[in-house]
């Protein structure tokens, strides 16, 4: 099964991961500079390092439908510059995810392959998807919806003790240098990086677990880094549970609707 991934961040990589552990062939596509945080789990860092490996799974940047071709041939999953999605259509993609932030402002359409699912609340079964996964921390992680308000009594569950993130803001646009990296300790009011002259200063305490790459553009309120109370170096090098359990989510909405294929 070909499946085109809208979006190569965590969470979309860790979908990716689950549906090509099951056998499925993967295209994913992300900004031409991306702008994930936790950068050690995202396959979004082939596009700026050429290929990337995580948990044994590689990935490799492709510059057209072709190349991405001769990736999947070679076992790999394959990662595009697409902001704008229009690789749709462009390869016999049988399914599609949308896995996009919602401030990226990309379009999601039931055309855009015979089984289109997306993944967070934006997504309405019926309407711009055909099944809709839960990705809300406080709701039924992975919970698969196929039919527009199936999940909203769902959303009420107990809300998981999952350990929350800091995030520092950009304070102003401009061009981003880390001062810090993944895995370093950080104080509250430690300077972690600048933008152009202007130091960003930590809110909190603890280890940083994500940060933007050096020369990136960061716009005034955008979250540049991430900071948690205590850091695992193995944990930082492998998908979140959270983040397979959407992947098996999806993995599940793909197989009810394997009929389509």
């Amino acid at each position: 099964m070909l499946v085109y991934i809208r979006g190569a961040g965590v969470m979309a990589s860790g979908i990716a991961m689950r549906l090509y552990r099951a056998g499925c062939r993967i295209v994913m596509s992300d900004l031409e500079h991306p702008l994930a945080l936790r950068r050690t789990v995202c396959f979004s860092e082939a596009i700026r390092r050429g290929s990337v490996n995580i948990g044994g799974v590689e990935a490799a940047a492709a510059k057209d439908p072709e190349e991405a071709i001769r990736i999947l041939r070679q076992n790999r999953i394959a990662v595009m510059k697409d902001p704008e999605g229009n690789l749709r259509g462009t390869l016999p993609f049988e399914a599609c995810v949308a896995a996009v932030s919602a401030e990226a402002e990309i379009k999601s359409s039931v055309q855009d392959a015979p089984v289109v699912i997306g993944v967070g609340g934006s997504f309405r079964p019926g309407g711009n998807c055909h099944a809709a996964v839960c990705a809300d921390p406080g709701g039924p992680l992975g919970w698969v919806s196929y039919e527009a308000g199936e999940a909203d009594g769902k959303r009420q569950s107990e809300r998981r003790a999952v350990q929350q993130a800091e995030y520092i803001a950009a304070p102003r646009g401009g061009i981003f240098y880390p001062v810090s990296e993944i895995g370093d300790p950080v104080r509250r009011g430690e300077t972690v990086a600048v933008i152009d002259n202007d130091p960003v200063i930590s809110h909190a305490a603890g280890y940083i677990t994500g940060i933007l790459c050096d020369g990136d553009h960061v716009l005034r309120g955008q979250n540049c880094c991430e900071i948690m109370s205590f850091f695992d170096p193995v944990g930082c090098r492998i998908v979140s549970d959270e983040d397979l359990a959407v992947g098996g989510g999806v993995l599940e909405a793909l197989m009810h609707f394997r009929e389509t294929f």
